[in-house]
């Protein structure tokens, strides 16, 4: 199941994977990118506030996630790049709630425009193996690319 441990797991790979292309893909910007993952779940907040579900549920589509997105990005000096780290979080986010069986239909990426939901239904809800799997991914390429930028420093 994509929970936020996936999400932000997912998140952090990517970004190491780009760094070995990119500069931009420092530390800093992979937090962002991280904090970006998150972002579509903020709506789960209502666990404090049950009465606010209705209003929180539109975080959780392209276009209100975006418009947080854009918000967010307002506190930072660099705000379009800022805004382009997050909506990268935002994309694995999508992207890994797609993988998701969904009851309900699937999502609403295309809401207002479109009432289509779109789903792949390969991952369960309660799969914890997705988790793991993806803890275990990041392990990996936190190993191979520590060794490839060894061996870049060294030359």
């Amino acid at each position: 199941m994509p929970d936020w441990i996936g999400h932000v797991t997912a998140a952090w790979i990517i970004c190491r994977l780009l760094s070995l292309k990119y500069k931009e893909f420092d530390t800093t910007n992979t937090v962002l990118v991280m904090i970006g993952s998150i972002l579509p779940d903020l709506y789960k907040v209502v666990i404090f506030s049950p009465g606010m579900k209705n209003l929180l549920m539109i975080l959780h589509i392209p276009v209100g996630t975006l418009i947080v997105a854009g918000i967010f990005s307002i506190l930072f000096l660099d705000k379009k790049k800022a805004f382009l780290l997050l909506t990268l979080g935002i994309l694995t986010h999508y992207l890994l709630d797609m993988l998701q069986l969904d009851f309900n239909g699937g999502m609403y990426l295309l809401f207002p425009f479109s009432w289509y939901q779109f789903t792949f239904s390969l991952i369960t809800t309660d799969n914890v193996y997705f988790t793991l799997g993806m803890l275990a991914t990041a392990v990996l390429v936190y190993i191979i690319t520590f060794f490839i930028n060894k061996n870049r420093a060294s030359r």
